[in-house]
């Protein structure tokens, strides 16, 4: 024990062999010991020193009658080192028995196996019964679960611990009055001490997710059969492996006839290569959206548009993908990009310019060519209402005026006030214009239509028209002057007929040397004058038949002076030079 030799030690003192003695704690029984006479049992101890390791000792020291100590010992540092591995597996054991996932629950057969008594009962096991070990320890199992007969795992119980060869109880559904349906899955084995251990998972929220899954692909199912898309399940290397209804409607194809099938069977605009190369593409890009042509078991061609998504399962990586028939929506993009083409070929070439531009920030949505070509800005330079009147009123001071005028007229809302007539502009080129223009606004569409005509041309028509119209009312005025003129003239030539007439008969009666006679010849002149005078103006007013004759020009135009000095007005100047 002491690993000494009794030669070595005999006749030496106990601290100079064992240094360690007095702290062991012995050295103070064997002064007892002597003293008394009375023997004592000194319990299990650890002795060690600088010479000794550490090792267990149970000692019992009494006194000889002739006044020496004996002291009696073992060494019990093994059966010490195996009780503490003992008890350090039990440790583990237990807290290996608490801390397992899976309820355990240890029984011992009575009644020759006619019922069972808990024994033990793990922690897991106590959250999955909702009971306390403590409650149930020493108690029948029948007694604590009633339905455990009902359940099937009683007579599991009963064999197992009448063979000792370990069952596994499947699946089932525990019932009682107290647990309202718990789905538990089971293992019972027999220990070599005679218990019946049973090893147990509650599998209950497992089963639900299991039936929620079941529903949910059976729901997933009925939805995929009965949409009005076409879906498909293809592996890697291009085989369809899942179809629905929809896509068999679209394809004429049957399900049976499709899953024998590839995509290249399928699609019209790829072959084999194509098809492998954008497979690769999906797994690497995870999904793909994209159009293409299929076609159909009569051999006709139909457009589908495809999205697809790569999904890795644990029976493989596949590629799910949904396909729309957009045949008649190609058909009617179709359609519209024609209507969409005539309507901007329209507004391009049409006499009045558009632009369209967004209400909230005016940026620009539309404009046509002619818009700029009216304004004479550089194409593509009104990209906003702010670029509009900064490029096309050149003047700060009329585009500020301009600004502000449209767009008070702008915020009545008024549609008889977004009309804006004979706006003058000057282009970048120095052209002068005269345009009209008008905005519709779009509220719901949030956008504005703004229209612009050139009215130069109109403008200008309108002048020489009421230019002319004025000198034709002038001409009109003329005209009634020269009847009213013709009018008094044939009267007066009437009268200046009987004024002559008589004058002429006063002539032949009177005497020449008479002075009366002198008087009667100017009458007789002046009378003349006035006739001539009479047929100028029924000349002027065209009431007299013209009659041609030898005239002397300068006594003709002499004649006419005073009259043609009234009719031109006594703000212009009449100089004869004959």
């Amino acid at each position: 024990i002491e690993k000494v030799s009794r030669k070595d030690v005999l006749g030496k003192r106990v601290s100079e062999v064992f240094p360690g003695v007095k702290t062991f704690g012995i050295f103070e029984i064997f002064q007892r010991v002597w003293q008394t006479g009375k023997p004592e049992y000194f319990p299990e101890s650890i002795y060690t020193d600088e010479k000794n390791p550490a090792s267990w000792r149970e000692s019992w020291v009494v006194k000889l009658p002739g006044g020496d100590i004996v002291a009696v010992y073992n060494d019990i540092t093994e059966r010490k080192q195996a009780e503490e591995a003992i008890q350090e597996s039990d440790i583990r054991f237990r807290e290996l028995f608490n801390h397992m996932s899976s309820g355990v629950a240890m029984y011992e057969a009575i009644d020759n196996g006619g019922d069972f008594i808990f024994r033990d009962f793990n922690t897991s096991a106590e959250k999955i019964e909702k009971v306390s070990r403590k409650d149930i320890l020493g108690k029948r199992v029948s007694e604590v679960f009633p339905g455990v007969k009902a359940f099937g795992i009683f007579e599991v119980f009963q064999r197992v611990w009448q063979t000792g060869e370990p069952e596994y109880f499947p699946v089932h559904i525990y019932l009682d009055e107290k647990d309202r349906g718990s789905w538990r899955e089971t293992w019972v084995f027999k220990l070599p001490t005679g218990e019946i251990v049973a090893l147990y998972n509650d599998i209950t929220e497992r089963k639900k997710a299991e039936e929620a899954l079941k529903k949910s692909e059976e729901r997933h199912r009925t939805l995929l059969q009965t949409a009005m898309d076409g879906f498909w399940m293809i592996d890697m290397q291009g085989r369809l492996m899942e179809v629905n209804d929809a896509y068999c409607r679209m394809s004429g194809y049957s399900a049976q006839e499709l899953m024998a099938m590839r995509v290249p069977d399928l699609d019209a605009a790829e072959v084999a290569d194509d098809t492998a190369a954008h497979i690769q593409k999906v797994m690497v890009q995870g999904e793909d959206r994209f159009k293409t042509r299929h076609r159909r078991k009569d051999g006709s061609i139909f457009d589908v548009e495809i999205s697809v998504q790569y999904r890795a399962y644990e029976n493989g990586s596949r590629i799910v993908g949904f396909l729309r028939d957009i045949s008649e929506s190609k058909q009617a993009e179709e359609e519209l990009k024609k209507r969409s083409a005539f309507i901007e070929n329209l507004l391009e070439n049409a006499p009045i310019g558009f632009a369209v531009n967004t209400i909230d920030d005016g940026q620009r949505v539309f404009v046509s060519r002619n818009f700029e070509n009216i304004y004479g800005v550089p194409p593509g330079s009104i990209h906003s209402v702010a670029d509009y009147f900064e490029k096309v009123y050149l003047d700060p001071v009329f585009r500020e005026e301009i600004r502000e005028r449209i767009m008070a007229d702008m915020a009545t809302g008024e549609a008889a006030r977004m009309r804006w007539e004979g706006i003058p502009i000057t282009t970048h080129a120095g052209e002068h214009k005269v345009v009209t223009a008008i905005n519709i606004p779009l509220l719901e569409q949030n956008l504005m239509i703004s229209t612009v005509q050139d009215v130069t041309e109109r403008k200008r028509s309108e002048e020489e028209k009421a230019k002319l119209e004025g000198q034709l009312q002038q001409a009109q005025k003329m005209e009634s002057v020269g009847r009213l003129a013709g009018g008094v003239a044939h009267d007066f030539n009437n009268m200046l007929s009987v004024i002559l007439g008589h004058a002429e008969l006063a002539i032949e009666q009177v005497d020449p040397a008479q002075p009366l006679h002198d008087d009667l010849m100017e009458i007789r002149k002046a009378a003349v004058r006035s006739a001539d005078l009479t047929r100028q103006l029924l000349a002027f007013a065209r009431k007299q038949t013209v009659a041609p004759k030898v005239l002397d020009l300068n006594e003709t135009v002499a004649g006419m002076l005073k009259m043609l000095q009234r009719l031109i007005g006594e703000d212009i100047d009449l100089n004869w030079q004959p």
